[in-house]
Protein backbone atom coordinates (compact mmCIF):
# COMPACT_ATOMS: atom_id res chain seq x y z
CA UNK A 1 0.00 0.00 0.00
CA UNK A 2 2.66 2.24 1.20
CA UNK A 3 4.73 1.49 -2.17
CA UNK A 4 1.61 2.03 -4.36
CA UNK A 5 1.28 5.87 -2.55
CA UNK A 6 4.69 6.41 -2.76
CA UNK A 7 4.82 6.08 -6.49
CA UNK A 8 1.96 7.83 -6.95
CA UNK A 9 3.23 10.85 -5.12
CA UNK A 10 6.80 10.62 -7.59
CA UNK A 11 4.33 10.84 -10.47
CA UNK A 12 2.63 13.59 -9.10
CA UNK A 13 5.67 15.40 -7.98
CA UNK A 14 7.56 15.06 -11.44
CA UNK A 15 4.00 15.99 -13.27
CA UNK A 16 3.77 19.05 -10.96
CA UNK A 17 7.47 19.69 -11.47
CA UNK A 18 7.38 19.56 -15.69
CA UNK A 19 4.04 21.88 -15.84
CA UNK A 20 6.13 24.60 -13.89
CA UNK A 21 8.81 24.25 -15.78
CA UNK A 22 6.53 24.53 -18.67
CA UNK A 23 4.60 27.44 -17.64
CA UNK A 24 7.87 29.24 -16.52
CA UNK A 25 9.20 28.90 -20.50
CA UNK A 26 9.92 31.42 -22.96
CA UNK A 27 6.88 31.32 -25.92
CA UNK A 28 7.41 32.07 -28.98
CA UNK A 29 4.74 32.16 -31.52
CA UNK A 30 5.15 31.82 -35.33
CA UNK A 31 3.31 33.46 -37.98
CA UNK A 32 2.51 29.98 -38.96
CA UNK A 33 0.90 29.34 -36.03
CA UNK A 34 3.67 27.00 -34.28
CA UNK A 35 4.15 27.48 -30.82
CA UNK A 36 7.75 27.03 -29.38
CA UNK A 37 8.75 27.05 -25.62
CA UNK A 38 12.07 27.09 -24.31
CA UNK A 39 14.66 30.11 -23.14
CA UNK A 40 14.98 33.11 -25.18
CA UNK A 41 18.95 33.11 -25.22
CA UNK A 42 19.63 36.09 -27.32
CA UNK A 43 19.29 37.89 -30.52
CA UNK A 44 21.44 38.09 -33.99
CA UNK A 45 20.66 40.77 -35.97
CA UNK A 46 17.73 39.15 -37.97
CA UNK A 47 17.76 35.89 -35.93
CA UNK A 48 16.45 35.28 -32.59
CA UNK A 49 17.52 31.72 -30.92
CA UNK A 50 15.57 29.89 -28.73
CA UNK A 51 16.74 26.84 -26.42
CA UNK A 52 14.81 23.93 -25.14
CA UNK A 53 15.62 20.66 -23.55
CA UNK A 54 14.55 17.46 -25.22
CA UNK A 55 14.97 14.32 -23.56
CA UNK A 56 18.89 14.47 -22.28
CA UNK A 57 19.75 17.24 -24.71
CA UNK A 58 19.61 20.98 -25.87
CA UNK A 59 18.29 22.54 -29.10
CA UNK A 60 19.50 26.08 -29.87
CA UNK A 61 16.79 26.98 -32.65
CA UNK A 62 17.70 30.30 -35.02
CA UNK A 63 14.37 32.10 -35.39
CA UNK A 64 13.97 34.42 -38.35
CA UNK A 65 12.15 38.06 -37.35
CA UNK A 66 10.35 37.77 -39.96
CA UNK A 67 8.74 34.58 -38.88
CA UNK A 68 7.99 35.36 -35.46
CA UNK A 69 4.36 36.85 -34.94
CA UNK A 70 4.75 37.30 -30.71
CA UNK A 71 7.17 37.02 -28.08
CA UNK A 72 6.27 35.94 -24.22
CA UNK A 73 8.23 36.03 -21.51
CA UNK A 74 8.72 33.53 -18.15
CA UNK A 75 8.68 36.63 -15.82
CA UNK A 76 4.83 36.94 -15.67
CA UNK A 77 4.73 36.99 -11.82
CA UNK A 78 7.86 39.67 -11.69
CA UNK A 79 5.99 41.65 -13.90
CA UNK A 80 2.77 41.80 -12.34
CA UNK A 81 5.13 42.75 -8.67
CA UNK A 82 7.33 45.14 -10.44
CA UNK A 83 3.79 46.68 -11.91
CA UNK A 84 2.64 46.76 -8.44
CA UNK A 85 5.39 48.63 -7.01
CA UNK A 86 4.99 51.17 -9.98
CA UNK A 87 1.28 51.54 -9.38
CA UNK A 88 1.59 52.13 -5.24
CA UNK A 89 4.26 55.06 -6.37
CA UNK A 90 7.21 53.12 -4.53
CA UNK A 91 9.69 54.45 -7.03
CA UNK A 92 12.41 53.00 -5.69
CA UNK A 93 11.44 49.46 -5.69
CA UNK A 94 9.59 49.70 -8.54
CA UNK A 95 12.91 50.63 -10.37
CA UNK A 96 14.91 47.76 -9.06
CA UNK A 97 12.32 45.25 -10.07
CA UNK A 98 11.77 47.11 -13.37
CA UNK A 99 15.19 47.33 -14.82
CA UNK A 100 16.25 42.94 -14.73
CA UNK A 101 12.47 42.49 -16.78
CA UNK A 102 13.55 45.42 -19.20
CA UNK A 103 17.51 44.68 -19.70
CA UNK A 104 15.98 40.91 -20.63
CA UNK A 105 13.56 42.73 -23.00
CA UNK A 106 16.43 44.84 -24.24
CA UNK A 107 17.53 42.44 -27.68
CA UNK A 108 13.73 42.10 -28.64
CA UNK A 109 12.72 45.40 -28.75
CA UNK A 110 11.26 45.25 -32.34
CA UNK A 111 9.35 42.18 -31.40
CA UNK A 112 8.17 43.25 -27.74
CA UNK A 113 3.86 43.23 -27.38
CA UNK A 114 2.50 46.68 -25.91
CA UNK A 115 2.17 45.71 -22.12
CA UNK A 116 6.20 44.89 -22.32
CA UNK A 117 6.86 47.94 -24.08
CA UNK A 118 4.81 49.65 -20.99
CA UNK A 119 7.54 48.68 -18.69
CA UNK A 120 10.13 50.73 -20.99
CA UNK A 121 7.85 53.61 -20.09
CA UNK A 122 7.57 52.58 -16.27
CA UNK A 123 11.36 52.56 -15.71
CA UNK A 124 11.79 55.70 -17.54
CA UNK A 125 9.50 57.67 -14.70
CA UNK A 126 10.85 55.78 -12.30
CA UNK A 127 14.27 57.06 -12.94
CA UNK A 128 12.29 60.53 -13.51
CA UNK A 129 11.18 59.80 -9.92
CA UNK A 130 14.37 58.95 -8.31
CA UNK A 131 16.24 62.15 -9.41
CA UNK A 132 18.08 60.37 -11.94
CA UNK A 133 17.11 62.64 -15.03
CA UNK A 134 20.31 61.66 -17.26
CA UNK A 135 19.74 57.68 -16.93
CA UNK A 136 15.33 58.64 -18.31
CA UNK A 137 17.18 60.96 -21.17
CA UNK A 138 19.98 58.71 -22.21
CA UNK A 139 17.58 55.71 -22.69
CA UNK A 140 14.77 57.25 -23.93
CA UNK A 141 17.27 58.07 -26.68
CA UNK A 142 18.25 55.04 -27.09
CA UNK A 143 14.50 53.18 -27.08
CA UNK A 144 11.91 55.24 -28.48
CA UNK A 145 12.82 54.93 -31.89
CA UNK A 146 12.72 50.49 -31.86
CA UNK A 147 10.02 50.14 -29.79
CA UNK A 148 6.48 49.45 -32.09
CA UNK A 149 3.66 51.43 -30.44
CA UNK A 150 2.84 55.01 -31.55
CA UNK A 151 1.58 55.28 -27.91
CA UNK A 152 4.78 54.03 -26.35
CA UNK A 153 7.04 56.14 -28.27
CA UNK A 154 4.88 59.34 -27.29
CA UNK A 155 5.15 58.79 -23.69
CA UNK A 156 8.82 58.13 -23.80
CA UNK A 157 9.03 61.52 -25.83
CA UNK A 158 7.03 63.28 -23.22
CA UNK A 159 9.35 61.80 -20.44
CA UNK A 160 12.42 63.52 -22.66
CA UNK A 161 10.42 66.86 -22.59
CA UNK A 162 9.78 66.62 -18.85
CA UNK A 163 13.74 65.15 -17.97
CA UNK A 164 15.18 68.07 -19.92
CA UNK A 165 12.69 70.60 -18.69
CA UNK A 166 13.06 69.79 -14.58
CA UNK A 167 17.16 69.43 -15.01
CA UNK A 168 16.71 72.92 -16.19
CA UNK A 169 17.89 72.08 -20.09
CA UNK A 170 15.62 74.26 -21.98
CA UNK A 171 17.64 74.08 -25.46
CA UNK A 172 16.78 70.46 -25.33
CA UNK A 173 13.38 70.64 -23.63
CA UNK A 174 12.53 73.16 -26.15
CA UNK A 175 13.80 70.77 -29.32
CA UNK A 176 11.80 67.83 -28.29
CA UNK A 177 8.53 70.09 -27.55
CA UNK A 178 8.58 71.56 -31.22
CA UNK A 179 9.32 68.63 -32.95
CA UNK A 180 6.33 66.98 -30.60
CA UNK A 181 4.04 70.34 -32.23
CA UNK A 182 5.72 70.08 -35.79
CA UNK A 183 4.67 66.19 -36.02
CA UNK A 184 1.08 67.29 -35.49
CA UNK A 185 0.67 65.57 -32.42
CA UNK A 186 -2.34 66.41 -30.81
CA UNK A 187 -2.85 67.89 -27.33
CA UNK A 188 -5.52 66.04 -26.03
CA UNK A 189 -3.55 63.62 -24.12
CA UNK A 190 -0.66 66.05 -23.04
CA UNK A 191 -0.07 70.03 -23.12
CA UNK A 192 3.18 69.88 -22.21
CA UNK A 193 4.91 70.44 -25.28
CA UNK A 194 2.94 73.91 -25.50
CA UNK A 195 3.76 74.63 -22.25
CA UNK A 196 7.42 74.40 -22.53
CA UNK A 197 7.57 76.82 -25.71
CA UNK A 198 5.04 78.86 -23.47
CA UNK A 199 6.78 79.02 -20.47
CA UNK A 200 10.66 79.90 -22.48
CA UNK A 201 8.26 82.66 -23.71
CA UNK A 202 7.16 84.16 -20.50
CA UNK A 203 10.52 83.62 -19.53
CA UNK A 204 12.37 85.96 -22.28
CA UNK A 205 9.28 88.37 -21.54
CA UNK A 206 6.67 87.47 -24.45
CA UNK A 207 3.60 87.26 -22.47
CA UNK A 208 1.58 87.64 -25.94
CA UNK A 209 3.51 84.69 -27.94
CA UNK A 210 3.01 83.02 -24.28
CA UNK A 211 -0.17 83.18 -24.42
CA UNK A 212 -1.31 81.87 -28.16
CA UNK A 213 0.76 78.88 -27.67
CA UNK A 214 -0.59 77.93 -24.12
CA UNK A 215 -4.15 78.82 -25.64
CA UNK A 216 -3.41 76.45 -28.66
CA UNK A 217 -3.41 73.61 -25.86
CA UNK A 218 -6.07 74.29 -23.77
CA UNK A 219 -8.60 74.91 -27.04
CA UNK A 220 -7.25 72.04 -28.78
CA UNK A 221 -7.41 69.81 -25.22
CA UNK A 222 -11.58 69.85 -25.67
CA UNK A 223 -13.29 67.77 -24.20
CA UNK A 224 -10.82 65.78 -22.61
CA UNK A 225 -8.55 67.01 -19.34
CA UNK A 226 -4.92 65.83 -20.62
CA UNK A 227 -1.88 65.64 -18.39
CA UNK A 228 -0.71 69.43 -17.57
CA UNK A 229 -3.53 71.19 -18.57
CA UNK A 230 -3.27 73.25 -15.39
CA UNK A 231 -0.28 74.73 -16.17
CA UNK A 232 -1.90 75.50 -19.56
CA UNK A 233 -3.81 77.42 -18.04
CA UNK A 234 -1.24 79.10 -15.23
CA UNK A 235 1.18 80.24 -18.22
CA UNK A 236 -2.05 81.58 -20.31
CA UNK A 237 -3.20 83.00 -17.18
CA UNK A 238 0.15 85.29 -16.01
CA UNK A 239 0.78 85.41 -19.84
CA UNK A 240 -2.85 87.70 -20.64
CA UNK A 241 -1.79 89.67 -16.61
CA UNK A 242 1.20 90.44 -17.37
CA UNK A 243 0.02 91.81 -21.09
CA UNK A 244 -2.23 94.08 -19.25
CA UNK A 245 -5.53 92.15 -20.30
CA UNK A 246 -6.68 91.26 -16.74
CA UNK A 247 -10.09 90.87 -17.29
CA UNK A 248 -9.08 88.26 -20.24
CA UNK A 249 -6.99 86.80 -17.10
CA UNK A 250 -9.83 86.69 -15.10
CA UNK A 251 -12.08 84.77 -17.39
CA UNK A 252 -9.66 82.29 -17.74
CA UNK A 253 -9.77 81.76 -14.46
CA UNK A 254 -13.00 81.49 -14.20
CA UNK A 255 -12.94 78.71 -17.14
CA UNK A 256 -10.52 76.87 -14.98
CA UNK A 257 -12.54 76.32 -12.20
CA UNK A 258 -15.95 75.78 -14.36
CA UNK A 259 -14.06 72.70 -15.58
CA UNK A 260 -12.73 72.17 -12.00
CA UNK A 261 -8.92 72.34 -13.07
CA UNK A 262 -7.11 72.62 -9.77
CA UNK A 263 -4.33 75.62 -9.45
CA UNK A 264 -1.05 73.57 -10.44
CA UNK A 265 0.51 72.70 -6.57
CA UNK A 266 3.96 73.43 -7.17
CA UNK A 267 3.00 77.16 -8.94
CA UNK A 268 5.17 79.91 -7.47
CA UNK A 269 2.25 82.29 -9.18
CA UNK A 270 -0.82 82.06 -6.96
CA UNK A 271 -0.71 85.52 -5.57
CA UNK A 272 -2.03 86.49 -9.24
CA UNK A 273 -5.75 84.42 -8.04
CA UNK A 274 -5.61 87.21 -5.41
CA UNK A 275 -5.21 89.97 -7.67
CA UNK A 276 -7.78 88.66 -10.22
CA UNK A 277 -10.70 88.06 -7.68
CA UNK A 278 -10.14 91.58 -6.57
CA UNK A 279 -11.42 92.82 -9.99
CA UNK A 280 -14.81 93.62 -10.66
CA UNK A 281 -15.60 94.82 -14.36
CA UNK A 282 -17.62 97.85 -15.10
CA UNK A 283 -18.55 96.89 -18.08
CA UNK A 284 -21.34 93.90 -19.16
CA UNK A 285 -19.29 92.92 -21.75
CA UNK A 286 -16.70 90.86 -19.98
CA UNK A 287 -13.95 90.05 -22.65
CA UNK A 288 -11.70 92.74 -23.70
CA UNK A 289 -8.63 90.77 -25.44
CA UNK A 290 -7.90 91.82 -28.74
CA UNK A 291 -4.75 89.81 -29.94
CA UNK A 292 -2.34 92.16 -31.90
CA UNK A 293 -0.17 89.48 -33.48
CA UNK A 294 -0.52 88.50 -37.30
CA UNK A 295 1.57 85.32 -36.74
CA UNK A 296 -0.28 82.00 -37.99
CA UNK A 297 1.92 80.20 -36.53
CA UNK A 298 1.28 81.67 -32.99
CA UNK A 299 -2.79 81.64 -33.40
CA UNK A 300 -5.13 78.71 -32.99
CA UNK A 301 -7.06 77.77 -35.28
CA UNK A 302 -10.41 78.59 -33.20
CA UNK A 303 -9.14 79.77 -29.95
CA UNK A 304 -11.44 80.24 -26.79
CA UNK A 305 -15.58 80.19 -27.13
CA UNK A 306 -16.15 83.34 -26.74
CA UNK A 307 -13.31 84.50 -28.75
CA UNK A 308 -14.19 83.31 -31.83
CA UNK A 309 -16.50 80.22 -31.43
CA UNK A 310 -16.42 76.58 -30.18
CA UNK A 311 -13.29 74.74 -31.49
Amino acid sequence: MNTAVNSITRILCLFLFATANFCLADTVELKSGKILKGELTGRRAQFVSVTSKEAQSEIERRLNIDDIRSIQFSDAYSKKEAIDHFNSANAYQATSSLEPLVNKRIPYLDLLSESDERLFVMLLESYLNTGRGDDCLEQAKLWRTKLRSPKTRDDIEELQMIASWEMDRREEAAYYAQRWIDYGKSAQGSTFAWNVLAEIALETDKPERALWTALNSIVFSRPNLPRHLSQSYEIAIVAAFRNDHPLYAKELLEEMRTRDIPWPIDSQRAKVIEQLDSITPNEPERFHFHPTSSSTTERPAATLTKLVGSP
